[in-house]
């Protein structure tokens, strides 16, 4: 089975195909626009009245035709590249739950996150400590000032002083936390689904087939994959260990399905 990241890199393929089919197309329907005008000299009005009149007017609007359908071509080509741009783009920084070193990638990116988050916190600080030691005014700190409280380049570009003073506001502090959160909460679930891999490798072939995709009552539309205990009547006892948690039941049938 593919990953989403394989997908993803296939439907990049699939365009890159079709914007070179449409370049061709493109490059195809304007020879023909040259093609049918070929025969009449540049700059040539039509005579009227003259017998070429109408072989005249033919030419052109052919000529028109096939430059409108090269310009078509050209700018689906155009789009299909922009798209398969964006999906590369996207593909190159994000984190994809079934990449295979996405619990690494994402430890990574939250101690990256945390530590620009106490970088932040400590550029505010030390330039506190200046306006207080140096009695100026944070509107009148200079560019030299900010650089002895360690501000680099990058950090004063992020600033907003006309609103914030020279210091990052506290909402993207706030911002920065939240996000780091978010991760947080994404790396947990990783983890909860790389145990339940784990534990449904070492059912048996028996126990796979008997995992059903059950509501967990009073969590929403959460759904878990879970092995149950049959009674002798074939009805249910009571779930067992649950080896997955899902925001729907297609997602969850998939799972399960996948290390059936």
């Amino acid at each position: 089975m593919l990953t989403y990241r394989e997908r993803r890199e296939r439907r990049a393929a699939r365009l890159r195909e079709w914007a070179e089919g449409r370049k061709n197309k493109a490059n195809a329907a304007f020879q023909r626009a040259d093609a049918a005008v070929e025969g009449i000299p540049f700059g040539q009005p039509i005579l009227v009245g003259h017998h070429s009149e109408g072989r005249h007017r033919r030419a052109i609007e052919k000529s028109d035709n096939a430059m409108r359908a090269g310009i078509d071509s050209e700018q689906m080509a155009s789009r299909h590249n922009e798209k398969a741009d964006n999906i590369e783009a996207a593909a190159d920084r994000a984190i994809y739950s079934d990449d295979p070193d996405a619990i690494e990638q994402l430890e990574a990116r939250i101690q990256g996150l945390e530590a620009e988050r106490q970088h932040m916190k400590d550029i505010n600080k030390a330039i506190k400590a200046f306006e207080k030691r140096s009695g100026i005014a944070n509107s009148n700190l200079t560019a030299a000032n900010l650089e002895e409280c360690g501000c680099t380049t990058k950090d004063v570009g992020r600033f907003w002083p006309e609103l914030y003073g020279w210091r990052f506001p506290s909402y993207a502090l706030s911002n920065l936390s939240g996000n780091i959160g978010r991760q947080r909460k994404r790396l947990e679930s990783l983890r909860r689904q790389e145990t339940a891999v784990m534990n449904i490798r070492n059912l048996d072939d028996q126990a796979k087939r008997d995992l059903v995709v059950r509501q967990v009552l009073g969590k929403g539309e959460t759904y878990a994959v879970d092995l149950p205990e049959i009674c002798e009547d074939g009805e249910v006892k009571r779930p067992g260990a649950s080896w997955g948690y899902f925001d729907s039941h297609q997602r969850a049938e998939n799972w399960m399905n996948k290390y059936r």
